[in-house]
């Protein structure tokens, strides 16, 4: 009975991610969304089915699995700077909008992410609050001062770094193994509810507390070695964590 009720669930939400939200009945692929280059990706993906209109096209786009947008010199498009339409992307697994202009990104919808990617973007906050699939997660260069990770519990590579973080509570990321806080402002880390395998932490107050003298340098790691008196600074370092630096 127990497999039943959990093959039941399961059905649901599979067919719940084939139906899209509710249009306008003439909407079309250039109202939902105004950027041109976000709309021409998006385009790209369904083929044909970007000249469909209403709830049938609504229907279709919440069937788009991945999106990679990644700019880049010979991109051939304009940066993206308007992610209006993105929360119609409600079936999405991998978003990937980095080097891009975007300065907030509405991501409430895609709640079945598990890879997300918006480095080298400018954004100041992110509400990642309902985002409860995400595995990876990877902010690099942007503005955050704040971060909200409560509700990722399965993240298990986790890259911040370049931001202006001055606090980063890690207590609910129960399977964070990799995590990069490099060119960050953090001067103190609590690791210790996390099973850390590589931490990387260059260019940080952090990595002055950090003797990297000792180490493996084919592979750019080093053992842990903390300098006298500072292991309050990195709470929760053990002997077979890797402290990583370019």
């Amino acid at each position: 009975m127990k497999k039943i009720l959990i093959l039941f669930l399961l059905l649901i939400a599979i067919n719940a991610q084939g139906q899209g939200l509710p249009v306008a009945a003439n909407a079309t692929l250039a109202s939902l969304f105004p950027d041109a280059s976000l709309r021409e990706r998006v385009a790209r993906i369904l083929g044909e089915d970007a000249n469909l209109t209403g709830q049938a096209l609504s229907d279709r786009l919440a069937k788009v699995r991945e999106l990679y947008a990644h700019w880049g010199p010979f991109a051939g498009w304009k940066k993206i700077n308007n992610t209006n339409g993105i929360e119609y992307l409600i079936g999405l697994s991998r978003l990937n909008l980095s080097s891009n202009d975007l300065m907030d990104i509405n991501l409430t919808n895609l709640i079945y992410l598990t890879e997300l990617y918006l480095n080298g973007n400018q954004l100041t906050q992110i509400d990642l609050t309902s985002l409860k699939s995400l595995r990876i997660v990877e902010l690099v260069g942007n503005r955050l001062i704040q971060l909200d990770l409560s509700n990722q519990l399965l993240v298990y590579y986790l890259d911040v770094s370049g931001n202006p973080l001055t606090d980063l509570d890690l207590t609910m990321l129960v399977s964070l193994s990799s995590l990069n806080v490099g060119y960050t402002l953090l001067t103190s880390l609590d690791i210790s509810n996390n099973p850390i395998l590589h931490l990387w932490v260059w260019d940080s107050p952090l990595e002055r507390y950090v003797d990297f003298s000792e180490g493996r340098s084919e592979f750019h790691s080093h053992t842990i070695k903390l300098r006298e008196g500072l292991k309050h600074t990195i709470i929760g370092l053990r002997d077979d964590i890797r402290l990583n630096k370019p």
